[in-house]
């Protein structure tokens, strides 16, 4: 019970410095505080997971989502594409806007491709059907 009431001052008094000036986030959590990962995972799983009695992203887009991982604001995620490319292209639209209707977040998308990935500190591939990486 401690800690909660130690992250609900810390998200309530959001005061964070930038050189010699202070000041107080109203909205959101400042990025340099010590709790902000936390804070910030936490928030977006429930956008992640159901909630309200509505399926979460992950629960609706697990046909396409062979893969999704996500760690702070980096998501990696390996999409199965449909036959059909106008429906593909429609799906994803879907996912996109669907994970951009959350509290004003919004993400930037890499469009599907089959060569190197570049994801947090890897190059990821594919080779003869497995996922191969390498330090960037």
């Amino acid at each position: 019970m401690k800690q909660l009431s130690a992250l609900h001052i810390t998200f309530r008094n959001n005061l964070f410095r930038f050189n010699d000036w202070y000041t107080q986030q109203k909205s959101g959590m400042a990025m340099g505080k010590g709790t902000a990962p936390q804070w910030a995972t936490l928030f977006f799983g429930i956008k992640e997971s159901s909630m309200n009695g509505e399926k979460g992203f992950l629960k609706l887009f697990e046909a396409v989502l062979s893969i999704y991982k996500h760690y702070m604001d980096d998501i990696l995620g390996i999409w199965l594409k449909y036959p059909d490319p106008l429906a593909d292209a429609q799906i994803w639209k879907e996912f996109k806007d669907n994970i951009n209707d959350f509290h004003g977040l919004k993400w930037t998308f890499t469009e599907h491709t089959k060569s190197d990935v570049i994801f947090i500190d890897m190059s990821l591939s594919i080779e003869k059907g497995r996922i191969t990486l390498t330090i960037y």
